[in-house]
């Protein structure tokens, strides 16, 4: 499984307060980054949008996931 968009972290003493570990480096906003409305029109990142991909080397294959937001 590859995650691709905006990378956050590391950052340092920080735990999770769910999970309960410490936060390390990541990747988040993995979805359509652009056409946002309203309070989020900040994050429009035309050409940053993000994408999970698997791939299932037994079978020579790739899948991907791509999200949006209907706003």
């Amino acid at each position: 499984m590859y995650a691709f968009d905006e990378r956050w972290g590391p950052e340092a003493n920080r735990w999770d307060t769910y999970f309960c570990f410490r936060i390390g480096n990541g990747v988040h906003d993995t979805h359509m980054n652009y056409g946002n409305v309203g309070r989020f029109v900040k994050d429009d990142g035309v050409w940053q949008d993000g994408v999970v991909l698997f791939h299932f080397s037994g079978e020579i294959q790739w899948m991907a996931i791509l999200l949006a937001f209907q706003s």
